[in-house]
C-alpha cells in the first residue's frame, strides 16, 4: 500500500527522468527532408515557420541526413521557408497546421542565388503520413458553421464518424462512446491540460466550452500514441482560439421560441385549443481578440450566455376536492368498487377494524399537520383519466437553465526561445423548475447550482534547435449544490412537525398520488478540485523524433449528501384498510389520520476523497525510409486507490463469519482492526506498449497504409463513479415502520418522532422533546412498551450489556419481559458470571441466555461457567475479548 510520501517520490522520479513532466500536447509539428535536385541531403539548411496571424517565427536546421523537425508549433496558418547558401530559397505559404498534427513537408532546392525565392502556395494535405493513429479533425469553420443545437463544444462529436451519442440533455454532460468503447470513458484535453472530470468518478468532460471560443477539436478514436492515456475509449483534444496581430471581434445571438413550434400531443386544452408549452432559448455573446504588443503578445476574450426555458406538459394525481375534506364517499378503485376506509383505532387487530360511517373521516379525527400538508397539492383542474382519479391535474411547466461562460487567453512570446501562455475559463450553470405545486417548497425536483473555473499556464522552451520542452500546470475548482427549494426555510416547524431536523420540507410518499417534497434534499460537492503538472520533451536525433515525459494529477472531491435531511414519510392503504384486501383503504385517508407506515431520515457525514493519477511515457517516430515511418512507444500509468479523511469508508467481507448468524458476510470499516484504509490495492504494473507504422507504397503521395497495435487502460471507476454508499455505519439515521398488515399503529405526524430512554432515577434526566417516554428501571410495563417500540422500528438486532443490579426486578428479571416480546435477534454480553449464583440469579441468567441468539463472554473461564453452571449450549457461546 502506497503512502503519500511514496507517491511524492514517484512524482519526483518522473520529473528527474523526463526534463519535466508530460501530458498531451495540443500543438503541431512539421518535419521532413531538405534535398537538392540530385536527391542528396543538404545538411545545415535553415528551415523557418512563420505564423501568419501573429508574425512569430520558429526556426531550426536540417541535420547531417537532411532531416529537420520543428516542434511545439501553435496551430494555424504558416509560411515555411528553407534557405541555404548556393541554392534558391523556397517558401510555402498557407501551410495549415491542426491540433496534434505531425505534418510531413519535404523540400527540393534548386541551385541559384540565395536572394532568389521560389513561392509555393501549399494545399492542406488530406493524408496523415507520419502517424498510425485513427483520428478525425473538426476545424474551426466547421465548428462555427454547422447547426449545433446547444452551441456546446462537444455537440461536434455527433458529426464524428466513430462516435455514437447516447444522450446530451440540456445542462448535462454528453454521454457517448467512441470507436465501440464504453460510454463516458474518454479522456478530454483542452490546450494541453486536462478537461476530464476528477478521476474519482466517471470519465466525463469537466469543461465543455462554447463553440465560439474553440479553434479545433481532434478526436483520437484508436491506436493513439503513447503520449495519450487515461482512457480505453478515445481521446478528445480541444484547442481554444488565440489572438493575432489584427483586432477581431464577433457578436452572436441564437434563439428558439414556442411560436415557431407545433403543440405537443400531450399539451393541455384551454378554451378549445391546445396550449403550447413555453420555450425561450437564447444563446448570446461575443469574442474579441488582438495584439497587446505586435508580433509578441496577444489576447483572446470570449463570453457566452444562455437563457433557456423549456416548457413541458406536467401531469399529476392529486387528492380530489372531497378527499381534501376527508370525504372518501366518491373514492373508487380502478375496477369501479368503492375504496372503503377503515378506522385503525376501532380495534386492536387489523382484521376487526370498523369502517368509517359514510366513508367520511370525522372532522375531529383530521390530523392538524395533515391539514397543512394537503394544502400543498394544487386543486384538480381536469377530469381524471379513469375512475380511480389518475392524472386529474395537468398544466404546463418550465425547466429553467441559466448559463454564463467566459474565456480569457494571453499568449506572450518572451523571445525566440521562450513562449508563455495563460488561459482561464469560468462557467456558471444553474438549473431549476417552475413548480406546479401550490407552494414550490413541495416540488420534488431540486435546484442545481454549478460554478467552476479552470486555470492553465504553459511555458514552451526551445533548449536548442533539436530539443524543445513544453511545461504546463493546471488547477481546476468546481462546486455543485443540489438542494430542495425549501432548503433552510424551517418547513417542518411551519407544518407543525416535531422532533425532526428543521432543514427542509420532508418527503411525503403517498401511495397512488404524486409525491410531495424532494427525495434528494441537499447535496453539496464543494470543493471538487484537480491539480495537474504536465510537460512534453521533444528531442530530434537523426531521423528519430523522440517525445518523453509523464503526468501527475491529484483529484479531490468533498461530498456532503443528505438525501433525507428532514426525512421521508410514507403513507399507504394498509393502515386504513383490511389485511389481504388491497381494494380497501386509501393513502390520503392514512395521511388525514396522521398515521405513516414508514419514516426514515439520515444525515451521514461528508466524504472527503482524494487520489492520484500518475503516468510516464516515451514515444519514437522513426523515419527509417523516406516513405516509411515507424511509431514506437510505451506508456505507464496508474490511478492510486482513493483515500478518505477520517477513514469514512466501509466494505463487505464475504468470507468473514458473522458472530451472530454464523454465516459468511461482515461489514468492515476502514482502519479498524487492521482493515485497509483504501477500497483496493494499488496497481503498479500498467505498462502499455504502442506500435504502428505509416507507409507510402512506392512513394505514392496519394496513398498511405497505416496499422497499429496498443494496450490502453481505462480509468479506475470506468463506467461508474466511486461508491457513494460508503457512509453506512457513520452519521445519524433513523427508520421507523409498521408491519405489513398495518399494525401496530405507528406514531402520528402531529406528535414527536418516538424515542425511548432508560432512566435509573425517579426524577429522570430532562431529555429533549424527541424522547417520547422513559423506562423507569422498576416499572415492568415500561419494559414491555420499549419492546413495542423496538419492534415497530424494525430494529435489526438488539445488543444487551448485562450486569447484575442494572435492571429492575429480582436479579434484573424485568429485562426478560422486554426480551420475550422482541421479534429480532438478541446478542447479550455478560460482564459478571457468578460461580455460585442465588436461585433467582441462576434463573434470570438462564432465561436471559435462552432468549438470546448469542451470548458473549470475555474470558475462557466464562465459557466454562456458562456451560457447566447455567447449562447454556456451547453453540450459543462466543468468546470475544473485551466484549462487543
Amino acid at each position: 500500500m502506497m503512502t503519500s510520501w511514496k507517491i511524492l517520490r514517484c512524482i519526483l522520479l518522473v520529473f528527474a527522468n523526463s526534463v519535466f513532466l508530460f501530458s498531451q500536447s495540443p500543438q503541431a509539428s512539421i518535419s521532413g527532408t531538405v534535398r537538392d535536385a540530385q536527391n542528396a541531403a543538404i545538411p545545415g539548411a535553415l528551415v523557418s515557420a512563420l505564423h501568419e496571424d501573429t508574425g512569430v517565427k520558429t526556426a531550426t536546421r536540417a541535420n547531417e541526413t537532411g532531416f529537420y523537425s520543428i516542434q511545439a508549433l501553435p496551430i494555424g496558418s504558416y509560411t515555411v521557408q528553407v534557405e541555404h547558401p548556393g541554392f534558391q530559397s523556397q517558401a510555402r505559404r498557407n501551410v495549415m497546421l491542426t491540433t496534434g498534427q505531425s505534418l510531413e513537408l519535404n523540400f527540393s532546392l534548386q541551385l541559384g542565388q540565395l536572394t532568389e525565392t521560389i513561392q509555393v502556395t501549399a494545399d492542406t494535405p488530406l493524408l496523415e503520413t507520419r502517424s498510425s493513429d485513427a483520428s478525425q479533425l473538426i476545424e474551426s469553420k466547421t465548428i462555427e458553421d454547422i447547426p449545433l443545437g446547444d452551441r456546446r463544444a462537444l455537440n461536434v462529436m455527433e458529426i464524428q464518424g466513430a462516435s455514437v451519442f447516447i444522450s446530451y440533455e440540456s445542462g448535462d454532460r454528453p454521454y457517448f462512446s467512441v470507436a465501440g468503447g464504453r460510454g463516458r470513458s474518454q479522456n478530454f484535453v483542452m490546450d494541453g491540460g486536462s478537461a476530464q472530470t476528477i478521476r474519482l468518478g466517471q470519465a466525463q468532460v469537466e469543461t465543455d466550452p462554447p463553440v465560439e471560443t474553440l479553434q479545433e477539436v481532434r478526436v483520437l478514436a484508436n491506436a493513439f500514441s503513447a503520449e495519450y492515456g487515461g482512457s480505453a475509449s478515445g481521446v478528445v483534444v480541444m484547442n481554444t482560439k488565440s489572438g493575432g496581430n489584427r483586432f477581431r471581434g464577433t457578436l452572436f445571438e441564437y434563439f428558439r421560441n414556442e411560436k415557431l413550434d407545433a403543440a405537443n400531443f400531450f399539451s393541455p386544452w384551454v378554451d378549445g385549443a391546445k396550449v403550447r408549452a413555453p420555450v425561450r432559448y437564447n444563446v448570446f455573446g461575443g469574442t474579441f481578440s488582438g495584439p497587446i504588443r505586435r508580433n509578441q503578445a496577444f489576447f483572446f476574450f470570449g463570453y457566452e450566455g444562455s437563457r433557456r426555458r423549456d416548457g413541458f406538459a406536467g401531469a399529476m394525481t392529486v387528492p380530489s376536492l372531497l378527499e381534501r375534506q376527508g370525504d372518501f364517499s366518491q373514492t373508487f378503485n380502478a375496477n369501479g368498487t368503492l375504496a372503503v376506509i377503515y378506522d385503525p383505532s376501532s380495534s386492536a387487530t387489523a382484521a376487526n377494524r370498523a369502517a368509517f360511517p359514510g366513508n367520511v373521516i370525522p372532522a375531529a379525527r383530521l390530523d392538524p399537520v395533515a391539514r397543512k400538508v394537503i394544502e400543498f397539492y394544487p386543486l384538480p383542474n381536469r377530469p381524471p383519466d379513469n375512475i380511480a382519479g389518475t392524472n386529474n391535474f395537468r398544466a404546463n411547466s418550465v425547466d429553467v437553465l441559466d448559463r454564463d461562460n467566459t474565456t480569457l487567453k494571453v499568449d506572450w512570446n518572451l523571445s525566440d526561445q521562450n513562449k508563455l501562455s495563460l488561459r482561464h475559463t469560468w462557467n456558471r450553470q444553474d438549473t431549476s423548475r417552475r413548480s406546479l405545486y401550490a407552494d414550490p417548497a413541495a416540488e420534488p425536483n431540486g435546484n442545481r447550482d454549478n460554478d467552476g473555473w479552470n486555470l492553465l499556464g504553459s511555458w514552451t522552451r526551445i533548449v536548442r534547435p533539436n530539443l524543445v520542452n513544453e511545461f504546463r500546470g493546471a488547477w481546476v475548482h468546481r462546486s455543485t449544490l443540489l438542494y430542495s427549494p425549501s432548503w433552510n426555510r424551517n418547513y417542518p416547524s411551519k407544518l407543525g412537525l416535531q422532533g425532526i431536523p428543521d432543514d427542509t420540507f420532508p418527503r411525503f410518499n403517498i401511495q397512488g398520488y404524486t409525491a410531495l417534497g424532494s427525495n434528494n434534499q441537499v447535496r453539496n460537492q464543494s470543493p471538487i478540485q484537480q491539480g495537474q503538472l504536465v510537460n512534453t520533451a521533444s528531442w530530434i536525433l537523426g531521423t528519430h523524433s523522440l517525445r518523453f515525459g509523464g503526468e501527475a494529477r491529484r483529484s479531490r472531491n468533498y461530498d456532503l449528501r443528505w438525501q433525507q435531511a428532514s426525512g421521508a414519510f410514507t403513507f399507504n392503504r394498509a393502515l386504513t384498510g383490511l389485511p389481504g384486501r388491497n381494494t380497501t383503504g386509501n393513502s390520503v385517508a392514512s395521511l388525514w389520520l396522521g398515521m405513516p407506515s414508514n419514516y426514515s431520515a439520515s444525515r451521514p457525514p461528508a466524504v472527503d476523497r482524494s487520489s492520484w493519477y500518475l503516468a510516464g511515457f516515451i514515444q519514437d517516430d522513426w523515419q527509417i525510409h523516406p516513405h516509411l515511418v515507424l511509431n514506437l512507444g510505451v506508456r505507464w500509468e496508474t490511478d492510486t486507490p482513493f483515500r478518505t479523511v477520517n477513514n469514512i469508508l466501509n466494505s463487505f467481507d464475504m468470507f468473514a463469519i458473522n458472530p451472530v448468524s454464523r454465516t459468511p458476510g461482515v461489514v468492515k470499516f476502514a482502519g479498524v482492526g487492521g482493515y485497509p484504509t483504501t477500497p483496493h490495492e494499488g496497481d503498479w504494473n500498467n505498462f502499455a506498449p504502442r506500435v504502428g507504422f505509416a507507409w507510402k507504397p512506392f512513394g505514392n503521395p496519394k496513398t498511405v497504409v497505416r496499422a497499429a497495435y496498443g494496450i490502453f487502460y481505462a480509468a479506475a471507476w470506468d463506467g461508474g463513479g466511486a461508491a457513494t454508499s460508503t457512509t453506512l455505519g457513520f452519521g445519524q439515521s433513523l427508520v421507523l415502520r409498521t408491519g405489513d398488515d398495518g399494525t401496530p399503529v405507528p406514531f402520528r405526524i402531529s406528535e414527536p418522532i418516538p424515542v425511548v430512554a432508560v432512566s435509573d432515577r425517579p426524577e429522570g434526566y430532562g431529555y429533549p422533546p424527541e424522547v417520547r417516554f422513559e423506562v423507569p428501571e422498576q416499572d415492568l410495563d415500561s419494559y414491555r412498551r420499549a419492546a413495542d417500540f423496538l419492534n415497530f422500528a424494525n430494529t435489526d438486532v438488539v445488543c444487551v450489556q448485562h450486569e447484575f443490579g442494572i435492571y429492575g426486578g429480582p436479579a434484573g428479571s424485568h429485562l426478560l419481559a422486554l426480551l420475550r416480546e422482541l421479534r429480532m435477534p438478541v446478542v447479550t454480553t455478560l460482564h459478571t458470571i457468578l460461580r455460585d449464583p442465588a436461585p433467582e440469579q441462576r434463573r434470570a441468567l438462564g432465561e436471559l441466555a435462552r432468549l438470546s441468539t448469542r451470548v458473549v463472554t470475555m474470558a475462557e473461564k466464562g465459557v466454562v461457567l456458562l456451560r457447566e453452571v447455567y447449562g447454556v449450549p456451547e453453540s450459543k457461546i462466543e468468546r470475544i475479548p473485551h466484549g462487543i
